[in-house]
């Protein structure tokens, strides 16, 4: 979770929020199944992602947002 904190604030918040699902990527990971783990990530991030916008003050939006957009 510390590396997803420094590289993706977004979906560290997600991940944060939403720990038991969280948990299925770890053990997906650690089982050597990365492709599993990334689309597990990907759905979870799309399933939330508005929420957690929505819900986030627009200056802390925004600089998630951007810094989503550098890391592409």
């Amino acid at each position: 979770m510390n590396e997803v904190a420094s590289t993706n604030p977004f979906a560290h918040a997600i991940f944060a929020d939403h720990m038991d699902e969280a948990k299925e990527i770890n053990a997906k990971v650690q089982a050597g199944d990365e492709e599993a783990a990334l689309k597990t990530a990907y759905d979870m991030v799309r399933k939330y992602g508005n929420a957690a916008l929505s819900g986030a003050s627009d200056a802390s939006a925004i600089e998630v947002l951007k810094k989503a957009r550098c890391r592409r």
